[in-house]
């Protein structure tokens, strides 16, 4: 074998070695790019289910201020029943005077 041949060997094992460092060093990357990304997801997630409560939370309070203006226009209504009734019998007893 030749000292040239040698040579290249010996070069090529040293760009071997140096690309599988850089190999590795790809792998830790990516490896901590996908925990990253998971953590984000995790906070997306648990952002996205707080908002959801959040919006649960104001429909619940919509319906509960539609229900409260159906109440409030019933106990209205009885009122103003009431109140031409009480009107009838005023005008049937000046009626009657």
């Amino acid at each position: 074998m030749s000292a040239s041949y040698l040579e290249t060997l010996a070069l090529q094992g040293r760009e071997a070695g140096d690309l599988k460092q850089q190999l590795s060093a790809r792998d830790k990357e990516l490896e901590e790019l996908a925990k990253l990304d998971t953590t984000e997801s995790q906070d997306r997630f648990i952002e996205l289910a707080a908002l959801r409560t959040l919006l649960d939370d104001k429909d619940q309070l919509i319906l509960n201020l539609l229900e409260d203006g159906k109440e409030r226009d019933c106990v209205l209504s009885c009122l103003q029943e009431q109140l031409r009734d009480c009107a009838l019998l005023k005008v049937s007893m000046k009626q009657t005077l």
